[in-house]
């Protein structure tokens, strides 16, 4: 059972249906292209999640259909806090594949996390965490300018700025972006922004077993995000294992006694050859295509783990294997024009993997496209633009 919606879900129903599982679907979203997807066998539409899942743990206790033993797997962050926070009583009837909430709130609140990481030695930006405006006075000592405003809880932080972070230039800009942050009930915590770019961002996949054994692992690096800097990946590749990259990875999940899924993100600092700790997810990524093209299927591994109780341990996966996010890539490309035509092209000569994909599965990405449609209309904008400069410029 598969709760979420969107990419991540897509790319995780592909992956348990094609390795043979039933894969039953609840959609978190109204609008939602995975919905479409022919690999799935039952579809639900979850109300709101909003209230901690009352009604839909009502709905999946109480249900009539035989969904006994099904494994929960989320593919999103307010899925992942509904079933931990609700593990116990999902028990009875599922098989969870996330922790209970005393371990996954340590790891999905930012500021718990990166307190523990200090504590352990695992190298991180220069953050500090206000608890008040009269507090931000000592940011000035310390971070400087720009630096962002970082979520304790992303999720929380999305639902009101539609971004992962805020940047601030300045310290009248500080004051009022945290006073609105406070407005709103968000926890935040200021950041200094660590150079580099979108290339400098790594990320270390695994599958830890009930035992506490690595079944699988794998390292991608991130080569273009959306927005630039500070977004989601718009464009990945597998990389051979970084050594400081695992140790720094394992050392975090071992001292939380984590089980499960997980992607532990650093950035590679120039300034003291460190890599710094970004975050945690306990749930599938965007990648998840890329993870089964280089031989890493992670999400049918935890399901031979935990339903089966077979333990498919993978040793090796394939390098340089390409993932691109075409629809981010096109925004990109037609609204920024911060990517060329020639960037946008150049990894479809690689060995490239979709997000969402056309040729096996359509109706994804048609409904994705419909979702999307301003993109054509940017596309001839930015054509007939292009021709009007050529015109001026005779």
């Amino acid at each position: 059972m598969v709760l979420g919606h969107g990419d991540i879900a897509l790319g995780v129903v592909r992956a348990l249906a094609q390795s043979g599982v039933k894969v039953i679907y609840v959609s978190t979203a109204t609008r939602d292209h995975a919905w479409f997807s022919k690999f799935i066998s039952d579809r639900v539409r979850a109300p709101s999640l909003k209230d901690n899942g009352r009604e839909l743990l009502g709905r999946l206790l109480k249900t009539r259909k035989n969904w006994d033993g099904a494994l929960l797997m989320p593919c999103n962050d307010v899925s992942v806090s509904f079933i931990s926070r609700n593990r116990d009583a999902l028990k009875a009837r599922y098989i969870p594949t996330v922790q209970g909430w005393d371990v996954i709130s340590r790891i999905m609140n930012k500021r718990l996390l990166y307190l523990h990481a200090q504590e352990i030695g695992i190298p991180l930006a220069k953050v500090s965490f206000p608890d008040s405006i009269k507090s931000l006075a000592k940011h000035d000592d310390t971070l400087g300018y720009p630096c962002i405003l970082k979520p304790y809880e992303s999720h929380s932080f999305f639902d009101v700025y539609q971004k992962k972070v805020r940047v601030v230039h300045n310290p009248k800009e500080l004051i009022e972006k945290f006073s609105d942050a406070q407005r709103h009930n968000v926890g935040v915590m200021v950041s200094e922004i660590v150079p580099g770019e979108d290339d400098c961002l790594f990320n270390y996949h695994s599958y830890v077993d009930t035992q506490g054994n690595v079944l699988a692992e794998m390292c991608l690096q991130k080569l273009r995000q959306h927005p630039v800097g500070l977004g989601v990946s718009c464009l990945s590749k597998t990389i051979p294992m970084i050594r400081e990259v695992r140790a720094a990875a394992l050392k975090l999940l071992k001292s939380f006694d984590y089980r499960g899924l997980s992607t532990v993100e650093f950035k590679y600092d120039s300034r003291d050859n460190q890599y710094k700790l970004m975050e945690i997810n306990v749930r599938p990524v965007l990648q998840e295509r890329l993870c089964m093209a280089a031989g890493m299927d992670l999400s049918s591994i935890a399901y031979l783990d935990l339903v089966e109780g077979v333990k498919k341990r993978i040793t090796s996966y394939s390098h340089e294997i390409y993932w691109q996010h075409s629809f981010l890539e096109l925004i990109r490309l037609l609204y920024y024009r911060n990517l060329t035509l020639q960037s946008f092209l150049w990894p479809r000569t690689k060995n490239r993997v979709a997000c969402v994909p056309l040729i096996d599965d359509p109706l994804p990405f048609v409904v994705k496209s419909w979702h999307c449609g301003g993109i054509g209309g940017a596309l001839a904008k930015n054509l007939l633009l292009r021709l009007q400069y050529r015109l001026a410029h005779r």
